[in-house]
């Protein structure tokens, strides 16, 4: 996973595991990692966060249940993925009008209507065919909605990603 990181990105990670590992052993344990999540906002428990270290902790020296760089990089970006897909989907659904969990994504699409509606939910008024333009600019199966991957397709492009 950590390949498919930017150098910045990279970097970055590097900076705080560096800034994180004191004795400079090139591995950072299970109270140093909470820490860590904590500062990004990440409410995960001790339980939790062992189980993910157990599951990627594969190193040279693996099964010591500290991370090296390369298994910290990668277990950051594998949970900051599932937040920004379960954000993504708490987004989709807002915009559907549901909950998150009363909506199967996979077999919903977003309306001119209810896109329309989420627009000025949030003070924004748009002609009709400006909306419906819009639709048809991101809709990959020519069906006159938003699926859940057309939706994320824009929503990547728009972070840049």
């Amino acid at each position: 996973m950590v390949d498919y990181l930017a150098l910045g990105q990279i970097r970055e990670l590097k900076e705080v595991f560096d800034s994180f590992d004191h004795e400079k052993k090139g591995r950072l344990n299970v109270p140093t990692l909470a820490t860590i999540f904590q500062g990004f906002g990440a409410n995960i428990s001790d339980y939790e966060l062992q189980d993910m270290i157990t599951e990627i902790d594969i190193g040279q020296d693996g099964g010591t249940a500290t991370l090296e760089f390369k298994e910290f990089a990668s277990l950051l970006t594998r949970q900051f993925s599932v937040s920004q897909e379960q954000e993504l989907n708490s987004l989709f659904a807002e915009i559907l009008g549901g909950d998150t969990n009363e909506i199967n994504h996979q077999n919903s699409s977003i309306t001119s209507h209810q896109l329309q509606a989420a627009f000025k939910k949030h003070g924004f008024e748009f002609e009709d065919k400006f909306v419906q333009d819009m639709i048809k600019e991101v809709d990959n199966r020519n069906s006159g909605s938003i699926s859940l991957a057309d939706f994320a397709r824009v929503m990547a492009a728009a972070e840049g990603n």
